[in-house]
């Protein structure tokens, strides 16, 4: 997240709040990248700073439910990819941005509205109804972990889910803190970029010399997937028409 992402946002939102004639409370982290934006039918009230997961619905429960149902899709997608690939490495490099972009935007609209609100009164939005963590996660989470479990040899799904915890998610002081974000992200050491980077060039000109025989059902399924992509390239050169 950075301010002119949010500003940007707060524009959109106020937008069509104003033409449905609402006005809006919206309770935000206290960040570096939550500037106090002045909006017509939008209000910011900021929750003090460092708060813990008791103040915050989404920490109480909705990003680790939309973790949890995006890495099901990760897990899917690269068991659907196995028998193509001969090692992990090459196997990972199936899951691109564009795969991780559309899988987010599924899973959040998926998102049920009363996980949602079960966050919120888990943190006192609504005193009369109490609502446990067991609450909000039990039957989707129990399905995911009954189809999961074989791949993640001993390590559950909640663990998978919030491994990337500690990671930063908005803007620092730091003039490369996109590129440490990412690196962060990847496993890689930033003093190691330079080495990573031929190591990642080399495998992609071993992969390039690969050539497609006979057409499986994983083939087929790989196809799909960039056939996805290019429609997904035209169809937003044709909305900047």
């Amino acid at each position: 997240m950075t301010s002119k992402i949010f500003v940007d946002w707060m524009k959109r939102t106020n937008q069509k709040f104003r033409f449905g004639n609402r006005n809006v409370l919206i309770f935000v982290d206290n960040c570096s990248s939550h500037p106090d934006v002045e909006a017509s039918n939008l209000r910011l009230v900021f929750l003090p700073p460092n708060t813990t997961s008791k103040l915050r619905p989404m920490d109480a429960g909705i990003i680790q439910s939309v973790k949890i149902n995006y890495r099901k899709r990760v897990i899917r997608h690269l068991i659907s990819r196995m028998e193509a690939c001969n090692t992990a490495s090459e196997l990972v490099k199936l899951v691109n941005i564009l795969d991780a972009i559309l899988w987010i935007k599924d899973v959040w609209s998926n998102l049920s509205i009363t996980t949602i609100q079960k966050c919120f009164t888990k943190c006192g939005f609504q005193r009369q109804i109490e609502a446990s963590e067991s609450d909000i996660l039990a039957s989707p989470f129990e399905e995911i972990m009954r189809e999961t479990e074989f791949i993640l040899d001993g390590i559950t799904l909640s663990q998978f889910a919030t491994f990337d915890n500690n990671l930063a998610t908005f803007a620092t002081s730091r003039d490369d803190w996109e590129t440490e974000i990412v690196e962060k992200a990847k496993g890689v050491d930033l003093n190691d970029s330079e080495r990573y980077s031929d190591e990642n060039e080399d495998s992609n000109e071993d992969q390039k010399e690969r050539s497609d025989k006979v057409i499986s059902m994983t083939e087929a399924g790989v196809m799909i997937g960039k056939l996805k992509k290019f429609l997904f390239l035209i169809m937003k050169k044709v909305s900047l028409k």
